[in-house]
């Protein structure tokens, strides 16, 4: 029994040392992993850039027209983390005017956040969705409010969703 033990492991050593004849090793081909598609563009490179509120969605009962005014605002964020938004001279939201504050954004959560923390006593929280040359920021109206819980408006929460769309350079010539 003893003999048979024995010769049963040498027999299934040596056949763990033996590769299968019909495997083949592939060769490492380079050119595959540089053709294989780059993850998406990161959130915070792309979001670099100056943007202009194009519209507001107050929730499907309510007309989403820009108030006066409002049509200035711009959101610029560079890729040192600052925001700053703007309005023209002739709005009526004159606290916003170069109102400079530190950006971070939140990308990998399954509503992704953006805060922009103007001072320790004043912070902007809201969710965002970017999509090229278009962006959306869903808002609680309160100053220091939390995130929201959905990305919806909701006029009951005070909860707006500003749309927001990439300047061109012809958009900054008039400027």
């Amino acid at each position: 029994m003893r003999l048979f033990l024995a010769l049963l492991c040498v027999s299934v050593a040596w056949s763990a040392d033996e590769k299968p004849k019909d495997l083949k090793a592939k060769p490492v081909d380079d050119k595959e992993d540089k053709e294989k598609p780059k993850d998406k563009v990161d959130d915070t490179k792309a979001i670099v850039g100056t943007w202009k509120l194009v519209s507001l969605d107050l929730g499907p009962k309510i007309p989403a027209a820009l108030p006066p005014g409002w049509g200035d605002i711009e959101y610029v964020f560079d890729d040192k983390g600052n925001a700053v938004m703007n309005a023209s001279k002739d709005a009526k939201i004159k606290q916003i005017q170069g109102k400079a504050g530190k950006f971070t954004l939140s990308p990998k959560a399954k509503l992704k956040t953006m805060e922009i923390e103007f001072n320790k006593d004043s912070t902007m929280k809201s969710l965002y969705e970017l999509d090229g040359d278009n962006l959306r920021l869903c808002l609680k109206q309160e100053p220091n409010a939390d995130y929201p819980k959905v990305f919806a408006p909701d006029m009951e929460n005070k909860t707006l969703v500003f749309i927001l769309q990439r300047s061109t350079k012809d958009d900054m010539k008039d400027k």
